[in-house]
């Protein structure tokens, strides 16, 4: 809200422009991050990639702010890759701060036995969250919850989440009885087989994506650690192809038939869901973490 404010009192189409311009630089920095992490990584086929991502240019496009969210999530990946628990706790709960779904990450990073991560994550999101409080007062929340359940949009086309996808077939219900099965399994999963932190992390971050309520082609953008540090098989091939396929085109081509909806409308949907996938299978395939890179 403070960031919110300071920026209303630019001019419009100002603010827009400078945005635009940090957010590419925040995203440069974020991919340069990555780069320097994992060098074997780079090729052209990732360059053009990274460069043509429909989350990208629709992110920049609505001028919205998940370019600094981004490079929290990449900057708390790396400092996992590392062992390198607390700051990647203090970053994790940023994200949580301003994106209270992100809580599964830290969620199961707690199952799983990754304590001080989570707990730095949880503690710093709960500071964060609180400055609110201290600048506006307790009123700043209701009006929060009363916008957050005004507000309609599940059912409309780019929306990637579990629920999205009820809300297409008509069955509003059914997305929240398959985010609750997903994150149980998962929460299951990971007390019972405490996975690595990398490994651990990849799921909770597609696995947030779709459970969410919402989940719009830039929350994609989320999933560019995870698919920068393995290497891509077929179904991460596939979904990588899917992230790219242009906003304006699903907007232009997806009508209101049912099967539409579901197929082009929730088009990255099924992307986040190749990845979840591709992860799942590797795990029990393998019964050790699926990322293919050393966490060091």
């Amino acid at each position: 809200m403070l960031f919110f404010q300071a920026l209303a009192q630019l001019e419009p189409a100002q603010a827009f422009r400078v945005w635009y311009i940090v957010s590419l630089l925040v995203y440069a920095l974020t991919l340069s991050l990555l780069w320097r992490a994992y060098p074997g990584s780079v090729n052209l086929l990732r360059l053009g990639w990274i460069a043509n991502l429909a989350g990208l240019w629709h992110t920049l496009e609505l001028g919205q702010i998940y370019m600094p969210l981004l490079l929290a999530a990449t900057g708390a990946w790396l400092f996992l890759h590392r062992r390198r628990d607390l700051p990647a706790g203090v970053l994790i709960g940023l994200l949580v701060a301003i994106k209270p779904s992100f809580a599964i990450w830290p969620a199961l990073l707690l199952l799983a036995g990754y304590g001080m991560t989570a707990l730095a994550a949880l503690a710093c999101a709960a500071a964060v969250s609180l400055v609110p409080l201290l600048a506006y007062g307790p009123r700043i929340y209701l009006q929060w919850l009363a916008a957050t359940a005004a507000y309609n949009g599940i059912a409309i086309p780019l929306n990637g989440s579990l629920a999205g996808m009820a809300a297409h077939m008509g069955l509003p219900w059914l997305g929240t009885v398959l985010a609750a099965a997903l994150l149980l399994a998962l929460a299951l999963w990971a007390r019972r087989c405490r996975p690595g932190r990398l490994q651990l992390s990849g799921l909770a971050i597609a696995a947030t994506l779709l459970a969410s309520p919402l989940s719009w082609p830039g929350y994609s953008l989320f999933l560019l650690p995870v698919l920068w540090s393995r290497s891509w098989r077929a179904p991460l091939r596939v979904a990588a192809l899917l992230f790219v396929f242009p906003v304006w085109l699903v907007l232009r081509w997806c009508g209101n038939a049912h099967w539409q909806l579901l197929t082009l409308g929730w088009l990255y949907g099924w992307a986040s869901l190749l990845v979840l996938g591709a992860l799942a299978v590797e795990t029990w395939q393998r019964g050790t973490p699926s990322l293919q890179v050393k966490e060091s």
